[in-house]
């Protein structure tokens, strides 16, 4: 069962630092700061999410401010 990560700085820790997320999804270190105030970009889910899954882990889809689908 994947552990999950509740938080941007969560996402950005273990996908192993700004360098290495901004190298993933293909923009700056300053733009994956700045995702710490205004949340995730909706078009990084895959993905990060793909890394994350990777690892162990799995994340809330609120992290990029989109709604969980309902059961």
């Amino acid at each position: 069962m994947a552990r999950q990560v509740k938080t941007i700085e969560g996402v950005v820790t273990i996908l192993g630092g700004y360098k290495e997320v901004a190298s993933l999804v293909g923009v700056g270190e300053t733009a994956v700061y700045n995702w710490l105030t205004r949340g995730l970009p909706p078009e990084t889910y895959v993905v990060l999410m793909r890394a994350l899954e990777g690892k162990g882990y799995t994340a809330p889809p609120s992290l990029w401010q989109m709604r969980a689908v309902a059961d």
